[in-house]
């Protein structure tokens, strides 16, 4: 992104090192007399005056297709020797290469074994030779059955030079966990079934594909045992009165474990976990439907219930023997420093900006008090004609940080800024914004203009040696 120039740049007679003129494939809007640009379409260097951008030398290049400068008489030369010497036709095979003058000889296309050519007119025609074992076009007959398949000889030129057929096996042996049976393919029938109550099966035909689906049935009879791990994708409903967990670690992923889920109407039955404890008396924690609170008790020992926040604990007023907060926060009250914690007083809105206060700490809503914006509208009838924008911001030093940006682009932009009022006099409360000189553009864009103070910063050290 460039960095705009709202005003002239005097270099003072100083050299301007590794510079580099504007390049782009377009040229500049709103060219000034003497604006120079590169152009990257002809890689020429162009200037602006009588209202068009004109070359400063021309380029020449050898002819090629694209090309855009002037060719020498030289380079024509060569380009037409190069054309001249492309009368020769250049080829090659799988194996090596050839040419042809095509002024003085011809090029001859050659058949392998078993091929043969003929030109004729403007024609060439290649045609495979026949064999007196090809049986291509004779020995015509039906190679194979139900029980056998064809067996077929190609030569290397592709001819059926031989064909017979070879037996096939039409049986299939089939083996259970138990048992093994042979199947004839062209008369018995294979049948898929389930255990009743435990596999369904089921068969269909598609098109010419048959499918046989085999899946457990929805409703398993009988007692079963799972060894190793089951998982259960979808949820799991047990409808008898008992579930028995035999196992030592439960992980359950539930926030929330519901109890007395069957419960409905007025609540009657106390809910909560019990501890076996073996010869102890168990241990229990649970909500008493008497009370309306949480309790625990040891067997049927005594019942203690649990605080909650509706009972009130009484302490102390910060260990301070004072009667009430206020009076304890006063008794504890210290001031901060950059050593201890303690109590900080806000400094007011005049103090934030100008840097007084000396103690006191800054509100978040109070920083913006050291800064000062403005925007400069570049319609302004007086503005066009003056050229300059006096900005007033109050913060009594000339210690300011002065920056412009673009309000459309976002961009910072320079400017000449003075620290003084419009009449050039210098002021602690104004500065002097002015853009270039006459007959130089002005900007499109509003400007806005950010003054920061630096008021009551500290003194650096100045050495020379």
């Amino acid at each position: 992104m460039a960095v705009p120039f709202l005003h002239n740049i005097d270099l003072n007679q100083n050299e301007l090192l590794n510079a580099k003129i504007h390049t782009d494939s377009s040229a500049p809007s709103n060219p000034g007399t003497g604006s120079v640009w590169f152009d990257t379409n002809t890689n020429l260097l162009k200037i602006y005056r009588g209202g068009n951008w004109d070359n400063l030398f021309v380029k020449t290049e050898a002819i090629a297709d694209g090309g855009t400068n002037l060719a020498t008489a030289d380079q024509i030369h060569t380009f037409v020797t190069s054309l001249i010497t492309q009368e020769d036709l250049d080829f090659s095979g799988d194996s090596g290469t050839g040419s042809i003058d095509l002024d003085s000889q011809t090029f001859a296309i050659t058949g392998a074994t078993g091929i043969t050519t003929t030109a004729s007119g403007q024609g060439l025609s290649i045609d495979l030779d026949d064999t007196a074992s090809d049986m291509t076009a004779t020995n015509s007959g039906v190679y194979g059955s139900a029980t056998a398949i064809p067996v077929i000889t190609v030569d290397r030129q592709g001819r059926l030079t031989a064909a017979t057929t070879a037996a096939i096996s039409t049986t299939l042996t089939v083996d259970g966990d138990s048992g093994s049976e042979d199947l004839a393919l062209t008369t018995d029938d294979l049948q898929i079934l389930g255990t009743t109550g435990e596999i369904d099966v089921a068969v269909t035909k598609v098109s010419t594909d048959v499918k046989a689906t085999i899946g457990l049935a929805d409703t398993i009879t009988g007692n079963r045992t799972f060894s190793n791990n089951v998982t259960i994708n979808g949820d799991l409903i047990v409808s008898g009165s008992q579930t028995t967990k035999a196992s030592e670690t439960v992980l359950i992923e539930d926030n929330i474990i519901l109890l007395n889920s069957n419960e409905t109407g007025t609540p009657s039955e106390d809910a909560g976990i019990e501890v076996e404890r073996g010869d102890q008396n168990n241990a229990r924690l649970y909500y008493d439907e008497s009370t309306g609170r949480w309790s625990q008790r040891h067997g049927t020992g005594t019942e203690f219930k649990l605080h909650t926040e509706a009972d009130t604990i009484s302490i102390a007023d910060g260990g301070t023997g004072a009667t009430t907060a206020a009076a304890a926060f006063t008794n504890l009250k210290q001031a901060a420093t950059t050593t201890a914690t303690g109590v900080v007083e806000l400094a007011t809105a005049t103090e934030a900006k100008d840097g007084s206060g000396s103690g006191k700490v800054v509100d978040a809503s109070q920083i913006g008090a050291r800064s000062v914006v403005a925007t400069i509208d570049v319609s302004d009838s007086t503005f066009t004609s003056n050229r300059y924008a006096e900005i007033t911001h109050n913060l009594g030093t000339t210690d300011t940080i002065v920056q412009l940006y673009d309000t459309s682009t976002e961009e910072t932009v320079y400017a000449d800024v003075a620290r003084t009022d419009k009449s050039d006099s210098t002021s602690a409360n104004k500065v002097k914004i002015t853009f270039g000189g006459a007959g130089s553009t002005l900007p499109t864009n509003d400007i806005r203009v950010v003054i920061v103070s630096n008021k009551g910063a500290s003194s650096g050290t100045v050495a020379y040696s």
